[in-house]
Protein backbone atom coordinates (compact mmCIF):
# COMPACT_ATOMS: atom_id res chain seq x y z
CA UNK A 1 0.00 0.00 0.00
CA UNK A 2 0.94 3.71 -0.58
CA UNK A 3 0.98 4.07 3.27
CA UNK A 4 3.38 1.60 3.97
CA UNK A 5 6.55 1.62 5.51
CA UNK A 6 9.07 0.28 3.37
CA UNK A 7 6.86 -2.14 2.07
CA UNK A 8 5.77 -3.32 5.50
CA UNK A 9 2.33 -2.19 6.79
CA UNK A 10 1.74 0.20 9.87
CA UNK A 11 -1.64 -0.72 10.14
CA UNK A 12 -2.68 0.07 13.85
CA UNK A 13 -3.58 -2.77 15.90
CA UNK A 14 -7.56 -3.54 16.08
CA UNK A 15 -7.71 -0.93 12.78
CA UNK A 16 -8.07 -2.00 9.33
CA UNK A 17 -6.94 0.31 5.98
CA UNK A 18 -7.31 -0.22 2.21
CA UNK A 19 -6.87 1.23 -0.59
CA UNK A 20 -8.34 0.53 -4.34
CA UNK A 21 -6.17 0.62 -7.77
CA UNK A 22 -6.98 -1.11 -11.36
CA UNK A 23 -4.49 -4.00 -12.58
CA UNK A 24 -2.70 -2.89 -15.61
CA UNK A 25 -3.73 -5.74 -17.94
CA UNK A 26 -8.09 -4.49 -16.67
CA UNK A 27 -7.49 -1.09 -16.46
CA UNK A 28 -11.68 -0.71 -15.80
CA UNK A 29 -11.89 -2.77 -13.15
CA UNK A 30 -11.25 -1.81 -9.35
CA UNK A 31 -9.56 -4.23 -6.89
CA UNK A 32 -9.05 -3.71 -2.94
CA UNK A 33 -5.69 -4.16 -1.17
CA UNK A 34 -6.90 -4.63 2.32
CA UNK A 35 -4.87 -4.57 5.23
CA UNK A 36 -5.96 -5.27 9.02
CA UNK A 37 -4.53 -5.63 12.16
CA UNK A 38 -5.95 -7.71 14.95
CA UNK A 39 -5.88 -6.30 18.49
CA UNK A 40 -3.33 -9.29 19.37
CA UNK A 41 -0.78 -7.56 16.63
CA UNK A 42 -1.52 -10.54 13.72
CA UNK A 43 -1.82 -8.90 10.44
CA UNK A 44 -4.25 -10.10 8.00
CA UNK A 45 -4.04 -8.59 3.96
CA UNK A 46 -5.88 -9.40 0.98
CA UNK A 47 -6.79 -8.43 -2.44
CA UNK A 48 -10.64 -8.99 -3.40
CA UNK A 49 -12.63 -6.82 -6.07
CA UNK A 50 -14.82 -5.20 -3.07
CA UNK A 51 -14.36 -4.25 0.40
CA UNK A 52 -17.14 -6.47 1.80
CA UNK A 53 -15.42 -9.10 0.46
CA UNK A 54 -11.93 -8.32 1.68
CA UNK A 55 -13.92 -8.20 5.47
CA UNK A 56 -15.54 -11.72 4.57
CA UNK A 57 -11.88 -13.19 3.94
CA UNK A 58 -10.77 -11.63 7.15
CA UNK A 59 -13.29 -12.52 9.10
CA UNK A 60 -13.19 -16.23 7.48
CA UNK A 61 -9.39 -16.03 8.73
CA UNK A 62 -10.20 -14.89 12.58
CA UNK A 63 -12.67 -17.49 12.97
CA UNK A 64 -10.41 -20.12 11.58
CA UNK A 65 -7.34 -18.37 13.91
CA UNK A 66 -9.70 -19.75 16.81
CA UNK A 67 -10.17 -16.29 17.71
CA UNK A 68 -13.20 -16.61 20.57
CA UNK A 69 -16.53 -14.50 20.00
CA UNK A 70 -15.27 -12.55 22.94
CA UNK A 71 -12.20 -10.89 21.00
CA UNK A 72 -14.30 -10.64 18.00
CA UNK A 73 -17.03 -8.43 19.57
CA UNK A 74 -14.29 -6.62 21.92
CA UNK A 75 -13.01 -5.70 18.24
CA UNK A 76 -15.73 -4.32 16.91
CA UNK A 77 -16.50 -2.74 19.87
CA UNK A 78 -13.40 -0.93 20.49
CA UNK A 79 -13.62 0.21 16.77
CA UNK A 80 -17.02 1.84 17.62
CA UNK A 81 -15.45 3.23 20.73
CA UNK A 82 -12.23 4.82 18.61
CA UNK A 83 -14.94 6.23 15.90
CA UNK A 84 -16.65 8.16 19.12
CA UNK A 85 -19.85 6.01 18.06
CA UNK A 86 -20.50 4.59 21.81
CA UNK A 87 -22.69 5.98 24.50
CA UNK A 88 -21.03 6.98 28.00
CA UNK A 89 -22.23 3.90 29.49
CA UNK A 90 -20.88 1.44 26.89
CA UNK A 91 -17.86 3.83 26.12
CA UNK A 92 -17.10 3.39 29.78
CA UNK A 93 -17.14 -0.14 29.70
CA UNK A 94 -15.21 -0.91 26.79
CA UNK A 95 -12.46 1.42 27.50
CA UNK A 96 -11.84 -0.31 30.43
CA UNK A 97 -11.51 -3.94 29.05
CA UNK A 98 -10.33 -2.97 25.69
CA UNK A 99 -6.43 -4.34 26.62
CA UNK A 100 -7.98 -7.96 28.01
CA UNK A 101 -6.81 -10.73 25.99
CA UNK A 102 -8.41 -13.73 25.84
CA UNK A 103 -8.25 -14.98 29.07
CA UNK A 104 -9.51 -12.12 30.63
CA UNK A 105 -12.27 -11.69 28.42
CA UNK A 106 -13.50 -15.36 29.67
CA UNK A 107 -13.80 -13.73 33.10
CA UNK A 108 -16.34 -11.64 32.31
CA UNK A 109 -19.86 -11.94 33.83
CA UNK A 110 -22.96 -13.26 32.11
CA UNK A 111 -24.14 -9.45 32.01
CA UNK A 112 -20.90 -8.13 31.31
CA UNK A 113 -20.57 -10.65 28.36
CA UNK A 114 -23.90 -9.54 27.37
CA UNK A 115 -23.89 -5.94 27.12
CA UNK A 116 -20.57 -6.20 24.96
CA UNK A 117 -22.59 -9.02 22.69
CA UNK A 118 -25.26 -6.00 22.37
CA UNK A 119 -22.26 -3.59 21.82
CA UNK A 120 -21.12 -5.93 18.78
CA UNK A 121 -24.62 -6.80 17.31
CA UNK A 122 -24.97 -2.91 16.85
CA UNK A 123 -21.84 -2.14 15.07
CA UNK A 124 -20.85 -5.46 13.35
Amino acid sequence: MKTDVKGCSNTAKGQEKYETFSPSHRANKIIYQYDYRHINGMLFSCVAPSLEKCRNKRNTNLKLSKMTNAEINLEVAVKALEEGKLKSSAANFIESIKDYDKNDLRKLTRKQYSFLNSIYNQFK
